[in-house]
């Protein structure tokens, strides 16, 4: 008598894990990733400066799913567990909050992205390592406005890119 129900309850869980979940499109993933690495975490750099965020809430990566499907709509999809986020102390004025995103798919989606803060002025700046045409990387700046594009980096490494960030707390 057991055995049917556990048999249903089996492809139960089978069909919610196939047609449950659909994974969008390319595109559409394009679209989000980009909504997220070049709107959404720039909006919050934002807010540092008016002492209306601070570190702590640019880690709160966890919230992020949620945020996103109120802001975006609830198909917003992102391969969440792939997304990591860690902080790193640059000198005695400047931490670092390291946003580690899915591997990029087209371009100019971001491997890595930090917000570089000032520890007493609040001033803090994004940067971006992201995938360029021919297989080159690009450090980019985002404001809430505007992309630009720094430098290429040769070794586009986890390492050398908060190196390179480290090395612009002078300027922020």
């Amino acid at each position: 008598m057991g055995k049917p129900i556990f048999i249903h309850g089996m492809i139960k869980n089978l069909l919610k894990r196939i047609f449950g979940r659909r994974i969008p499109s390319e595109g559409r993933r394009h679209a989000y990733r980009m909504f997220l690495q070049y709107k959404f975490i720039p909006g919050l750099v934002m807010g540092i400066p008016m002492r209306r965020l601070g570190a702590t809430e640019l880690m709160m990566i966890d919230t992020w799913p949620g945020a996103m499907k109120r802001i975006y709509g609830r198909k917003f999809y992102l391969e969440w567990d792939e997304f990591k986020c860690k902080e790193l102390y640059v000198d005695d004025g400047h931490i670092m909050i390291v946003y580690i995103f899915p591997e990029p798919i087209l371009v100019p989606e971001a491997a890595y992205g930090a917000v570089l803060i000032n520890t007493s002025s609040k001033m803090a700046r994004y940067f971006t390592l992201e995938l360029s045409f021919d297989n080159v990387w690009i450090i980019g700046t985002q404001t809430a406005e505007r992309h630009y594009s720094i430098c290429p980096m040769d070794n586009p490494s986890f390492d050398n890119f908060v190196g390179w960030v480290s090395e612009q707390a002078h300027l922020v």
